[in-house]
């Protein structure tokens, strides 16, 4: 699993099954199962990306289930911010609900003091989650200074909630307070606005963000898809970019249109896509994750 993690490969369900099950005991401490900090950050890493065999919904409860594990886990030298700041993240891409109180409850018993990563990401957590007031806030409680990572984050929270004004507000401040920022900031106006579902902005910011890549118009069709699904066909439009890189990053668009119940632009992504090769001994593994192979397996099913 770590050699996986480690390559920025995407890793399968029972190996995440398995790395965390391991670690599973009985109450006593003696009985418990052992890993490093590393170990535990790694476990965490592997469900910050798609897991290509599940569903999203299977997904974010096997996040769960590995983040309980590790907190049952006799972990060497104790559970540090490394393994705290990549749970967060698993949590955010998996869209996991995440109890920011009891959090930090949990890391002040275990003596341990938020770092910037940790309150970076509670941030971009409140922000993807619809509650841009909360980030504001806990901005202010912490006193977290402006910068280029916080600024993205609440940008995406105000178009998220159709707040383009505000959103746009926070480059200002950024070039008021000299702080470097590049076009890919626009990503995050893209992404908010695909999930407040404005078309128009979404095709303003896109036509800014001049290195428009598949796997930001991918992001931005699951964005869109939570509530306004009607609007995916400028979109869909506008891919493949690379058919190669998109057929190789399409898979968990797919899986959430199908989850969905999105069927009609599911297969449309399908018949865009080519044969990618897999880096997988496994002939049967592999065919078994193709988006094509994927969508069959969901009618059969179903």
């Amino acid at each position: 699993l770590s050699h996986r993690v480690n390559s920025g490969r995407e890793c399968w369900a029972w190996q995440i099954q398995s790395a965390a099950f391991s670690l599973r005991g009985g109450e006593e401490a003696r009985d418990r199962g052992w890993v490093s900090a590393t170990g535990a950050s790694n476990l965490m890493r592997a469900c910050q990306t798609d897991i290509v065999d599940l569903f999203p919904g299977d997904q974010r409860l096997l996040t769960e289930i590995a983040w309980d594990c590790v907190r049952e886990a006799e972990v060497g030298g104790g559970l540090n911010n490394d393994v705290y700041n990549n749970m967060i993240l698993a949590f955010i891409n998996q869209e996991v609900k995440l109890d920011v109180g009891n959090m930090s409850e949990e890391m002040r018993t275990r003596e341990l003091e938020p770092d910037i990563i940790n309150k970076n990401r509670v941030v971009d957590y409140y922000c993807k989650s619809d509650k841009i007031d909360n980030a504001l806030k806990f901005m202010k409680e912490t006193d977290l200074s402006l910068s280029e990572h916080l600024a993205w984050s609440i940008i995406f929270g105000h178009t998220a909630q159709g707040q383009v004004s505000k959103a746009e507000e926070m480059l200002k401040s950024l070039n008021e307070k000299i702080i470097h920022w590049n076009l890919g900031m626009y990503k995050a106006f893209i992404l908010g606005s695909a999930k407040f579902g404005d078309a128009d902005a979404t095709q303003f910011f896109l036509s800014k963000y001049r290195n428009t890549l598949d796997v930001v118009i991918l992001e931005a069709v699951q964005l869109m898809n939570k509530n306004h699904s009607d609007r995916l066909g400028f979109l869909l439009d506008k891919l493949p970019v690379n058919v190669e890189m998109f057929s190789a990053r399409c898979r968990r668009t797919v899986k959430m249109l199908l989850e969905t119940g999105n069927t009609d632009a599911a297969w449309r992504l399908v018949r865009m896509t080519r044969e990618v090769t897999e880096n997988n001994s496994d002939k049967d593994r592999v065919i078994m994750i193709s988006p094509g192979v994927i969508a069959l397996r969901h009618f059969i099913l179903d």
